[in-house]
């Protein structure tokens, strides 16, 4: 929960209490799956924050977790984990996130969802981690300020990731890879 309703920037924490754990901290291991239009604020009035830090990694982000969040520009995870990594950013995690021009992701993750950026009409700038596996139908149709991504492994890798059908806008055109650029 956060306390003031007119925040700009959020800090995700690593530990949280509530009544249902008894006032004892659990560890935040990743955001839930939400419902298409949901993400983890709801209706809390939060939507108009700018940037989010998330402490530690976390084990995924979730579907819908910071889906429309349109004045959100930044979305950065610390560089450390207390159970493990984050290996996944869910269907739709960022979608309509229209005002996003920075996000940090993990350099474990694996997978990217289906449509995780889609509507990311500012994201003009992306560094993919080198251990990418596959990438979701849609994950950046709409992010028309994306023209290239920055792929920290070789070509060859590149080419063994699964990209699902329709994966891409039209204006995105290139990956720069560790060993030069490849055409898409």
């Amino acid at each position: 929960s956060v306390k003031d309703a007119g925040a700009k920037t959020i800090i995700l924490p690593v530990y949280t209490s509530s009544e249902e754990s008894n006032n004892q901290q659990v560890e935040v291991t990743g955001s839930l799956d939400f419902s298409s239009g949901s993400n983890l604020f709801g209706n809390s009035g939060l939507l108009n924050v700018t940037s989010i830090y998330a402490e530690h990694y976390y084990a995924q982000v979730g579907a819908y977790a910071f889906s429309g969040l349109t004045s959100l520009t930044s979305f950065l995870m610390g560089n450390t984990s207390k159970t493990g990594v984050t290996s996944a950013f869910g269907a739709y995690a960022f979608s309509g996130d229209t005002a996003l021009t920075k996000i940090a992701l993990p350099n474990i993750l694996a997978t990217l969802g289906e449509g995780v950026f889609e509507n990311c009409s500012s994201l003009a700038s992306l560094t993919l981690p080198g251990n990418l596996t596959s990438i979701g139908a849609k994950a950046f149709k709409g992010a028309t300020a994306l023209k290239e991504l920055h792929y920290l492994n070789t070509k060859e890798a590149w080419e063994k990731i699964t990209l699902e059908s329709d994966w891409k806008d039209a204006s995105l055109t290139s990956v720069i890879c560790t060993n030069g650029s490849l055409t898409l």
